[in-house]
């Protein structure tokens, strides 16, 4: 039988910090890509976004909300004090980008 595999909390936080910056770097290179005209809209994951001022509103919230999300988990793993706001979130691992897949 095989000995499961038990992961810390540092290192899923380490991971969720990897994916949620490859995520902000792909939302940032979108929202930059439609500010500038080069595409009239691109999909992230299930997220469609055009260059209506609505959907350029709710990246830029989404953005914001995931900086905040990642500057949390930098105090975590630095050992500074966290906010009292966040919340417990499951990562699916086999999903590529799993925080496209709710917005």
């Amino acid at each position: 039988m095989a000995e499961a595999i038990y992961t810390t909390r540092r290192t899923m936080l380490i991971e969720e910090r990897n994916r949620l910056s490859q995520a902000i770097a792909d939302a940032f290179g979108a929202l930059t890509a439609l500010m500038n005209g080069k595409i009239t809209s691109y999909s992230l994951g299930t997220w469609t976004i055009s260059r209506a001022q609505a959907d350029i509103d709710k990246l830029k919230q989404w953005l914001k909300d995931a900086r905040l999300r990642l500057d949390e988990i930098d105090n975590i793993l630095t050992g500074r004090p966290q906010r009292h706001t966040s919340v417990c979130v499951y990562n699916n691992p086999f999903n590529v980008n799993p925080y496209f897949g709710g917005i």
